[in-house]
């Protein structure tokens, strides 16, 4: 790894030795049926991460978090029909 700055170091903040680059975790996301469904229907969603240590998910619909839905497991349910992208 190689910083760049044009200021001088300033040590007291932070000891470049102590930095750790992690690789970036690779998730899979496989659903349980089909990724269209309708009312009254669901599908279970379940994510994978490779490395999977201290991984935090949160599941989102149109940009927004899903309250409480930060499991690696996810239960997707509506009242129309969609498609799950």
């Amino acid at each position: 790894m190689k910083i760049v700055s044009s200021a001088p170091p300033d040590t007291s903040y932070v000891n470049v030795s102590d930095i750790v680059i992690y690789p970036s975790p690779h998730v899979t996301i496989r659903a349980g049926g089909p990724t269209k469904f309708c009312q009254g229907d669901s599908v279970k969603l379940t994510a994978t991460c490779v490395p999977g240590g201290g991984i935090v998910f949160q599941w989102t619909k149109d940009g927004k978090n899903i309250l409480d839905a930060n499991d690696s497991i996810y239960v997707a349910r509506e009242t129309d029909c969609i498609p799950l992208t």
